[in-house]
């Protein structure tokens, strides 16, 4: 038996039931009729299989399900109050009525979107003129502007558009997007992240907000303009500029800007944007790469739901996965932390990857609690 096999065993009747409808629910093909019917015959049991779905949520990190379930968990408390204040026998005539209305809606909503959570959104059109974008994990979204470019906005990641009269800006402030630009020589286009800027007319590429301040870009298509902020002009920070509508404000970042580097189709580079100005322009003369199209194609393959691994080490595998799970991945052994690893993986089935990755590179894999997975060598 498994590390996997092991975990399920140990649980209660209640938490193995929750465990699978949330399984369920990640599955790639939309629930039946007959499914629903019986989810929701599921939770009208008792206030404790509601609760037991929210428990394992807070693992799962679905945002929508999350909001959706208060005014359910609300309506629990408020029925399971209403009954400890009714005599015995009224109580056990309403025992099995406690799914009201109000919670019959919001998890019919939950239906309705949980199913939409984890493949591609279709495209939202953005009217006005600030808004904001987020995704959960193993969530993404496709987003149409208004003046026809698009943004694909990859798992766990957030990003603001301010659109004005002289310029098309986005604020990447956490993960990663793809950016199909359409061309207005008017209006620049502008993916501020970090420290950093990148510019475009008409083109696409990737920004990839690693970490605090490391920054990988991607061109696909087109030429680009990579900036840094003056550090002399540091007054005014992302955070800020972020937090308001104010076109002085982010105008003024604007003007922080300095061009540091350009690059091409196939271009990769990755760099700390909180280097100063004379050398990033100096490490980005020698860092920047020319990628082969099955590299770039491995980079991109996110975009189609995979995780393509090329030679990559355990360690690094390790930090993208972060990405699309909440799960928290230990790597016991260091030794093991640049073991080479190949393979095409579906991003939104993580525990798959890696049972995968147990299975096929000599590793052991076991998860210690709902939310912690620790990686060891095998047993000899």
């Amino acid at each position: 038996m498994n590390d996997f096999d092991e975990f399920t065993k140990n649980m209660t009747k209640l938490e193995s039931e929750a465990w699978d409808w949330i399984i369920r629910l990640d599955a790639d093909d939309n629930m039946t009729e007959r499914e629903k019917s019986q989810l929701t015959q599921w939770l009208a049991r008792s206030p404790a299989h509601v609760e037991q779905i929210r428990k394992l949520n807070e693992f799962w990190g679905n945002q929508a399900l999350a909001d959706l379930l208060q005014p359910a968990k609300k309506s629990v408390a408020r029925s399971s109050k209403n009954v400890q204040n009714i005599p015995a026998k009224s109580a056990s005539k309403n025992k099995t009525t406690w799914l009201n209305p109000a919670y019959g809606f919001a998890f019919a909503m939950m239906l309705a979107v949980v199913g939409s959570v984890f493949y591609w959104q279709q495209p939202t059109q953005i009217d006005d003129y600030a808004n904001t974008y987020v995704t959960a994990f193993g969530q993404h979204k496709q987003i149409k502007l208004t003046d026809g470019s698009t943004v694909t906005l990859n798992s766990n990641s957030q990003l603001k558009v301010a659109y004005s009269q002289g310029s098309r800006d986005i604020w990447l402030v956490k993960g990663e997007a793809h950016f199909a630009v359409s061309k207005d020589k008017q209006r620049p286009f502008n993916v501020y992240a970090a420290n950093g800027r990148v510019q475009a007319v008409g083109t696409a590429f990737t920004v990839d907000l690693a970490s605090q301040s490391n920054l990988n870009v991607l061109v696909t298509e087109g030429k680009i303009a990579l900036a840094l902020a003056r550090p002399e002009n540091n007054q005014l920070n992302l955070d800020q500029v972020f937090s308001t509508d104010d076109l002085t404000v982010h105008s003024s970042y604007s003007g922080l800007m300095q061009d540091i580097a350009f690059m091409s189709a196939g271009d990769f580079v990755g760099f700390d944007s909180a280097m100063d100005i004379e050398t990033a322009k100096h490490d980005l003369t020698h860092s920047i790469k020319t990628l082969s199209a099955q590299d770039i194609e491995a980079r991109q393959a996110w975009q189609q739901g995979e995780l393509v691994f090329t030679g990559q080490s355990l360690k690094e595998v390790v930090s993208q996965l972060k990405r699309y799970s909440p799960l928290q991945i230990e790597i016991a052994d260091p030794s093991l932390e640049n073991l080479k690893i190949g393979g095409r993986f579906d991003i939104n089935h993580i525990e798959g990857l890696l049972k995968n990755l147990e299975a096929n590179f000599n590793i052991k894999v076991q998860k210690t609690a709902l939310d912690k997975v620790v990686i060891n060598k095998a047993d000899s």
